[in-house]
């Protein structure tokens, strides 16, 4: 009778031991930092650290090719650059790293003269140009961004999953 008494012991720690792992591995042990670093919310920066978002896409020409280098930039709510790259006709591919929690407007200048040519239209529908990138904000990719100078146009041929956002920014320098 002992040896099934040491038995069930056995058997219920086994079990309560399998069930702390299970939920350990299901929830995880820690933040977005493991269990060595501070826990927060995922996406939510630690004091002094800034989280950033990449947006990448592919610039390619509608009803004519790019003729010239054109410079991709992304503008925040306050009218600063936050990030660009130059791009040509022979790789029109950018790769942007910018804060999260902040608002953009995506523009296309001449690379040459620095003059704006047009801004991404990220939402065909309404027309939306602007768009905010909350905290915890996966990284987007635009695929590609149909670019027609002619018409003084760009857009996504998908329009990406981004929040609308509307702000006032001078767009001559």
């Amino acid at each position: 009778m002992k040896s099934l008494h040491v038995s069930f012991i056995i058997m219920k720690t086994w079990w309560l031991t399998f069930l702390l792992l299970a939920t350990l591995s299901l929830t995880g042990c820690g933040g977005k930092y493991g269990s060595a670093g501070p826990a927060g919310a995922p996406g939510e920066a630690a004091p002094g650290e800034t989280i950033t978002v990449t947006v990448q896409g592919n610039l390619i020409g509608d009803a004519s090719p790019l003729t010239g280098p054109v410079s991709v930039v992304l503008v925040d709510e306050a009218g600063n650059v936050a990030a660009s790259q130059t791009v040509t006709a022979a790789n029109g591919n950018f790769s942007l790293a910018i804060p999260a929690g902040r608002s953009y407007l995506m523009l296309f200048r001449d690379a040459r003269t620095g003059k704006a040519i047009c801004p991404l239209v990220v939402n065909r529908r309404t027309g939306g140009i602007a768009f905010h990138l909350p905290q915890g904000s996966p990284d987007v990719n635009l695929g590609p961004v149909i670019f027609d100078s002619r018409l003084g146009r760009a857009w996504c041929r998908i329009d990406p999953p981004l929040l609308q956002a509307t702000f006032a920014v001078p767009l001559d320098e």
